[in-house]
């Protein structure tokens, strides 16, 4: 019955792990900062990023932060809000040449 229950679980609560921890190749190379972008960036857009945990949730929703602006093409970030508890984070993603 454990077993079960353990299967049900990992059923239930994978696919949001997974969704919630996705990156791109080019996430990696996306800045994100307080910081004014450098005078050479375009604006894109806003971007919002999301944590689902509490645990490292800052980070989380930075990392969101940085792979929403990699799916619009952008390489900069610059971070207008990040909430109390650090579960959600916005700003506007530029792309730099």
């Amino acid at each position: 019955m454990k077993r079960l229950n353990l299967l049900l679980l990992f059923l239930v609560s994978g696919p949001i792990f997974l969704v919630s921890c996705q990156t791109t190749p080019g996430s990696q190379s996306v800045t994100v900062s307080d910081n004014q972008p450098p005078k050479n960036c375009r604006e894109i857009g806003p971007v919002i990023g999301t944590s689902g945990s509490r645990h490292d949730a800052r980070e989380k929703s930075l990392e969101d932060l940085r792979y929403e602006a990699s799916l619009k093409m952008a390489n900069y970030v610059k971070v207008e809000a990040i909430s109390a508890h650090g579960g959600s984070a916005r700003g506007v993603a530029y792309r730099c040449e």
